[in-house]
């Protein structure tokens, strides 16, 4: 029995691992892009107000797509944006 618990216990780490490496290279592709931040959301048009443009290199969503942007991701619903 205390075989399989390190199994799973493993497993469960490698899983968290991946996912943690994952997202930070998500993160870090988003940081250093060079391209330029768009003035209106790609999904629904909306102004990207000049704070945001500014603080999000490359931004390509409002806040509001963003933020159902990442909820897809977390619920792995599949849904992605080619950034």
């Amino acid at each position: 029995m205390t075989k399989t618990f390190e199994l799973n216990d493993e497993m469960a780490q490698a899983a968290t691992e991946l996912l943690l490496t994952t997202s930070l290279n998500s993160i870090l592709r988003e940081v250093r892009t060079s391209k330029p931040s768009l003035h209106f959301c790609e999904d629904c048009g909306a102004d990207i107000p000049e704070a945001r443009r500014k603080a999000v290199r490359g931004v390509r969503l409002c806040i509001g797509c963003q933020e159902v942007h990442e909820h897809h991701q977390r619920a792995g619903t599949g849904v992605t944006y080619d950034r």
